[in-house]
């Protein structure tokens, strides 16, 4: 009896010395001034050290990019190599960025971006960078947005508009690099150094305007301007996103003697959403003083969820070009399919292309071509 009264008594006293003992842990954790935090503070200070930051509490840092690596084959008998690995150089390549925003009052945004293009698949310069967007803006919800500095002009993207599509990782134009037969004539806008200034949307409609000069140290003049309208909205189950635009862009020192570049181009995309069918199309006219040039593009495909990993997109898309210092119709006949990856923010897609560019008739050397890339993108 006193035996069990013995050990009773002890179980008790470990009890409250391990209650004591935890309450003196809290009071420590609680007393912000003591020694127990210090350790945590010098932590903290050692990760703050370690960690990129973004320079100040008023305007945000966001960093995003992507990598995207293709394997392309080709017969073409007139270029070396039948098989190139390369970075996709054009429409969507590899590339990293920064950019933030602060906001200055309930109408006024200030904000910048910088973006680098890493390894454009220049044969000459594999690994190069190029810097595709250094610039500052100020946004007005009522007002629209001011950009100073290398950024898209008005007609960037105005000949690439679509809603789906699982051939635009490569054109014929992208390959211009790889296969010496793949001709085509390049519509579409640019970034460009200068001023850039894109409306508040109404009713699904939205204006742009640029003027950029090109700051070359051997290139004495090269003024610049554009504008566009460009238009996104759905009416039921169809979805519609279109836009046109005009550059006219001088070539260097022969200001006003009739050899600027005047570009009218414009793209358009359809799609029936629940079925995933889409259509799009592509059209422009370049006009210099020794030649005028027409190029035309559609395509039309279906992207459905049929795979648990991510949607999948089939294409098959046709284009050409037109001169008037040629007979022939330099064209291309594409078909690819991308697969999304979902879980890895990444798509993979494999891509054919049929290129003939039989653009004079004493041409001696190859006029068609087959080409098929097979690559992968992951965005970050």
């Amino acid at each position: 009896m006193i035996g069990g009264l013995v050990k009773s008594s002890g179980r008790i006293a470990l009890v409250i010395a391990a209650c004591l003992l935890f309450n003196s842990v809290l009071v420590k954790a609680a007393d912000l001034g003591g020694d127990c935090c210090a350790d945590l503070e010098e932590r903290v200070a050692e990760l703050e050290s370690t960690t990129a930051r973004k320079g100040n509490r008023k305007i945000s840092l966001t960093v995003y990019g992507q990598v995207n690596r293709a394997i392309v084959w080709h017969d073409d008998e007139n270029a070396k190599g039948h098989f190139q690995s390369r970075d996709n150089n054009g429409r969507s390549g590899s590339r990293f960025g920064f950019k933030g925003r602060a906001n200055i009052n309930a109408d006024l945004t200030a904000g910048y971006r910088m973006e680098i293009g890493v390894d454009n698949s220049d044969k000459a310069n594999d690994g190069s960078v190029e810097y595709r967007h250094t610039m500052v803006y100020l946004q007005s919800k009522a007002l629209g947005t001011i950009k100073l500095g290398r950024t898209s002009s008005a007609t960037d993207g105005i000949a690439e508009i679509a809603l789906e599509s699982a051939i635009s990782q490569y054109s014929c134009e992208e390959l211009q690099d790889v296969i010496t037969n793949c001709s085509t004539s390049s519509i579409d806008g640019s970034r460009e150094r200068g001023v850039h200034y894109v409306s508040p949307t109404f009713a699904g409609f939205s204006v742009s305007a640029s003027w950029f000069h090109d700051d070359s140290p051997d290139i004495k003049n090269d003024d610049g301007y554009s504008a566009a309208l460009r238009y996104a909205g759905e009416f039921g189950a169809i979805r519609i996103a279109a836009g046109i635009g005009y550059q006219n862009k001088e070539d260097g020192s022969n200001v006003g003697d009739g050899t600027d570049t005047k570009t009218i181009s414009g793209s358009a995309s359809v799609m029936h959403v629940p079925s995933g069918i889409f259509l799009n199309t592509v059209y422009g006219v370049i006009d210099t003083a020794a030649d005028e040039q027409i190029a035309y593009y559609i395509s039309g495909g279906i992207k459905g969820k049929w795979l648990l990993a991510g949607s999948t997109t089939f294409e098959i898309g046709y284009g050409a070009s037109e001169s008037n210092n040629y007979d022939s119709e330099p064209m291309n006949i594409t078909a690819g399919v991308s697969q999304e990856i979902d879980a890895a923010a990444m798509d993979v897609y494999l891509i054919y292309q049929y290129n003939d560019a039989d653009i004079m008739p004493s041409n001696t050397l190859t006029n068609e071509s087959n080409a098929i890339t097979a690559g992968a993108r992951i965005k970050f």
